[in-house]
């Protein structure tokens, strides 16, 4: 017998019952759909995992203020202050470990420009009080009288800049010293970064993101122009190369706790503000427990046991891929559960049909059909189920990764491993199969021919 009379008489058994066929390819599309998504599940966790623990931020080191005597979990006992004010000079710490390659501020901030959207009207007056019972010398009195002074100041005169005016209301970003460019793999592209004499000197300079740089101004030009936001101009000296995140629509500018090694000038940019932390950036991510236990050590000797936290945020990254691992791994078990069942069936089913074609079978021999062909026979049939059905399912993957990807809580899930996923499935459905393939072979033709 030849090949394509074989696949012809596949079909033909195939065609022969058309729902059972139909309900078997469902149930097989279901199933390995299933499996295929929970493989890709499984397979985007690490991917992703892996790089998420590649961004320069999880080899920090955070140092943080407490901010009051009730964040505090243990007693003061070196200093006399409940609050503790962290100051540049502390960030010379990192030179206990030589592990430490950037020590650096990072504070978020933002910046709203002069344009004729926003309200620049002055903050409403403090509210007057009334004590009908109260002399002129009573706290009343005092409240009038600052009512008066705040309501007659004069308003705030707000910066103008001319030219071209930027497309948006205003921009996020982050208030740094210089080391935060080099420990974030940030590199110019055009003009400048800010020096040291920059913040030394309180410069009003900002550096943009690259997608930043491209949307700020209607024309994409940016070098040398100036923003004006309330009552200060910052000049754009630089634009930086992309980095793929979210810091390419961020701004960056100088810190001012620079200004002031006391801590007394501590903003998180224009809109004020304490700063309380101070960045750590280590040179092997696998030291970084070990440089957090020094810088520990040192500001508890230095500002009293539990006045300050280190934290490492790598750990709570890591902790959280691991549920989301397990989490896909839990899924990728139950489609497996479920393929497993649906495995059964069809074989189970396909080997009902080799026992009532026994006779058929040895009809098929008496005219001269090998086993290897009856053999070739029933797995053609088969395989057309399990391709049908693997097809399906793969259609079905690639509709899920679609939603994940629209829901926009998660990216789509790689091609490559919906796609191996696909032929792994496939491949133990189509070994299910191999067992009422064997049997339709094994039949006997005397004994198959005198099937009633």
């Amino acid at each position: 017998m030849k090949t394509r009379e074989d696949w012809t008489l596949s079909l033909r058994m195939l065609w022969a019952h058309p729902l059972e066929s139909l309900l078997l390819v469902l149930g097989l599309a279901i199933a390995i759909g299933a499996t295929t998504s929970g493989l890709a599940m499984v397979e985007k966790a690490r991917v992703d995992g892996d790089a998420l623990l590649q961004l320069p931020e999880y080899r920090e080191i955070v140092v943080s203020s407490r901010e009051s005597s009730d964040q505090m979990t243990t007693p003061v006992v070196l200093t006399q202050d409940e609050t503790v004010t962290l100051s540049i000079d502390d960030l010379e710490a990192a030179q206990l470990s030589p592990d430490i390659e950037f020590a650096y501020l990072a504070e978020r901030t933002r910046l709203r420009f002069n344009t004729s959207d926003i309200n620049f009207a002055p903050p409403d007056a403090p509210p007057e009080t009334s004590d009908t019972n109260s002399n002129p010398n009573s706290a009343a009195a005092d409240v009038s009288t600052e009512n008066a002074a705040f309501n007659e100041r004069p308003p705030l005169e707000f910066a103008t800049v001319e030219g071209p005016q930027p497309q948006l209301d205003e921009v996020s970003g982050y208030s740094v010293t210089t080391d935060y460019f080099p420990a974030m793999n940030l590199t110019i592209a055009d003009g400048s970064l800010f020096t040291e004499a920059d913040l030394l000197q309180g410069n009003k300079v900002v550096v943009l993101g690259a997608e930043l740089a491209k949307t700020l101004f209607a024309d994409g030009e940016n070098l040398n122009r100036q923003l004006a936001s309330f009552t200060n101009i910052y000049t754009i000296i630089g634009t930086l190369q992309p980095t793929g995140t979210t810091l390419d629509a961020m701004v960056f500018m100088p810190s001012r706790l620079a200004q002031d090694n006391t801590g007394a000038l501590a903003f998180r940019g224009p809109g004020g503000g304490n700063n309380t932390t101070l960045h750590f950036a280590v040179n092997d991510a696998s030291k970084l427990n070990a440089a957090a236990e020094q810088l520990s050590s040192w500001f508890d000797t230095t500002y009293g046991v539990g006045n300050t936290a280190t934290s490492v945020p790598r750990s709570a990254v890591e902790q959280a891929i691991d549920r989301k691992e397990k989490t896909a791994l839990m899924t990728l078990i139950l489609a497996l559960a479920g393929l497993l069942i649906a495995n059964v069936n069809v074989s189970n089913i396909l080997y009902s049909r080799a026992i009532r074609r026994r006779k058929q079978v040895g009809i098929l021999m008496a005219l001269g059909a090998s086993r290897r062909h009856i053999f070739n026979l029933f797995l053609g049939e088969s395989g057309v189920v399990v391709s049908l059905g693997a097809l399906a399912g793969m259609a079905i993957a690639f509709g899920f990764s679609v939603l994940l990807m629209q829901s926009g809580t998660d990216g789509a899930l790689p091609v490559y491993a919906i796609v191996l996923g696909m032929l792994a499935a496939a491949g133990i459905a189509l070994l299910f199969t191999l067992v009422p393939a064997v049997y339709a072979a094994r039949i006997p033709p005397a004994v198959a021919i005198r099937v009633e």
